[in-house]
């Protein structure tokens, strides 16, 4: 019997027909933690771009399935990308050696899933864009909110009037 150490959902394992042995210390499997504060996003960029991302830089992640994208932190950069399996790279994208690895923590919780799922990240520019495009972000959500809210208020007084008619 095998049991795992997590509550984890199963990445690679090992085929092997009944009665075949595997050696001592062979990998059999790889577990990906699937817990909230787990579940990261890792980028491969490329080597002609990497300059411009430094740890803690906004990021924007967008999902498959979602059209809105995630705000994310760049936790690190690795230069040497590490040839061990991860989830969603196939064999060939690990050997290119022109792409470095960047770590991304989401602000919001991604789904267990979506592991493996390809996605797409952007990266703000600079950190001073960064705080510019966060107030513009928060400015249009704040004017969106009350135009939404003007729009509903004169709707309703247009029925009001059309109702004592």
């Amino acid at each position: 019997d095998i049991y795992s150490p997590c509550d984890c959902l199963v990445a690679w394992a090992l085929s092997s027909a009944d009665g075949v042995y595997i050696n001592e210390s062979e990998r059999i499997m790889t577990l990906i933690r699937t817990a909230e504060d787990d579940v990261l996003v890792e980028a491969l960029v490329h080597m002609d771009d990497i300059h411009r991302i430094e740890p803690n830089q906004q990021a924007y992640v967008t999902l498959a399935n979602a059209n809105q994208p995630i705000r994310a932190r760049v936790r690190n950069v690795a230069l040497d990308v590490e040839r061990q399996p991860r989830a969603g790279f196939p064999d060939w994208v690990r050997q290119q050696q022109n792409v470095a690895s960047v770590l991304l923590i989401p602000e919001e919780p991604l789904p267990a899933d979506n592991v493996g799922m390809p996605v797409d990240v952007r990266f703000a520019e600079a950190p001073l864009l960064t705080a510019v495009s966060e107030r513009i972000w928060q400015g249009v959500s704040s004017i969106a909110r009350l135009g939404g809210n003007a729009y509903r208020s004169v709707m309703e007084d247009d029925d009001e009037i059309t109702n004592e008619s």
